[in-house]
């Protein structure tokens, strides 16, 4: 509970962080990040062959995740914030390469909030917590299925990073370690639901890689082309040039014919001389 206290406070201080940078250039940046990673490690939940002889491992420390969120970036500081929404899946299903009896899969939501520091040009040290939401497992061998659900649970997570590419294009590649443990909640076989709470705690703790890279540019590349249709179609309207005034009246701006004329007192009183016609030029 405690974590998901903190969790809101964090989010609701890098939207208020948001709106100050918009109107102080002094201000942290924030910008929007994508990740991509593998891991492996874990107990087995599941192990089971399917007719061809194939033997397949559910493990709960891996295999693919991917999130999005935001880095908060203080001014002239060596610190930075992360925080992104992932999901992260293990599963085996040689369905896709030819028929198989065999499927299963383990997927999790987490929620992971990091702190970075970073001792030295193009390497970070960072650690953090990740609430991992919705654990659950399943398996299915020809007509029999089972599910295992577990409880949310709370992990900590430690990397080392490096960066590539810089400015717009910049990333880091990490390696990471997490340390979780899964409480089983229930098992549904074959539709029937047992209560499995008090079993042993997983381990769901592993080793991985993963990248994560500046989505600003994808979001301004958008926004260009949208300025640059705009800027086009102002350059296709007629535009005149501003000519000396010859009308002296209290100061205003007045429009003569095709002329854009701008009033004037000169300090003697009188009006200045009208320009000669070839000298409005037309854009």
């Amino acid at each position: 509970m405690k974590a998901v206290i903190c969790l809101i406070a964090f989010i609701t201080g890098v939207a208020s962080m948001a709106l100050q940078a918009a109107e102080n250039d002094n201000a942290p940046t924030l910008i929007y990040v994508g990740t991509v990673g593998v891991s492996n490690g874990g107990d087995t939940l599941y192990s089971a062959y399917d007719d061809a002889g194939w033997r397949s491992n559910l493990r709960a420390g891996a295999f693919l995740q991917l999130g999005v969120g935001v880095l908060l970036q203080p001014p002239a500081a060596p610190v930075t914030l992360q925080l992104t929404f992932n999901w992260q899946n293990d599963a085996f299903n040689y369905n896709y390469f030819y028929k198989s009896n065999v499927s299963n899969g383990f997927n999790r939501f987490p929620i992971e909030l990091m702190g970075y520091y970073t001792p030295m040009q193009d390497f970070r040290i960072g650690v953090g917590k990740r609430f991992v939401k919705s654990p659950s497992a399943y398996v299915k061998v020809n007509n029999s299925m089972e599910e295992l659900s577990f409880d949310n649970t709370i992990g900590k997570v430690l990397e080392i990073g490096y960066q590539f590419g810089h400015g717009a294009n910049e990333g880091w590649i990490n390696l990471r370690y997490v340390s979780e443990h899964y409480q089983p909640d229930m098992l549904i076989q074959n539709g029937m639901p047992v209560s499995v709470a008090g079993s042993p705690v997983i381990n769901g703790s592993h080793i991985g890689i993963n990248v994560v890279m500046n989505l600003e540019p994808a979001f301004k590349s958008s926004g260009s082309s949208s300025a640059s249709n705009s800027i086009r179609e102002q350059l296709q309207q007629p535009t005149y040039q501003a000519v000396s005034p010859y009308v002296a009246h209290e100061h205003h701006i007045e429009k003569v014919e095709r002329e854009v004329v701008l009033i004037v007192n000169k300090p003697d009183g009188k009006p200045p001389a009208k320009p000669d016609d070839d000298k409005i030029r037309e854009y």
